[in-house]
């Protein structure tokens, strides 16, 4: 579909998807980082299981 656009127009869509995208990642970032730190800061909780044990 891009293929067909004129060149001009065809290097805008480009630089659009560029910009998005990079604005994506840094927005997405902060999200990351929280996660990884929630994920980092739970507590191990023991599983209850049918075995010998529980």
């Amino acid at each position: 579909m891009l293929a067909t656009l004129p060149a001009p127009v065809r290097d805008r869509v480009a630089e659009a998807f560029a910009d998005v995208f990079s604005t994506l990642f840094v927005a997405a970032l902060p999200v990351a980082v929280l996660g990884r730190a929630a994920a980092v800061l739970l507590r191990p909780v023991p599983l209850a299981g049918r075995g010998p044990d529980g």
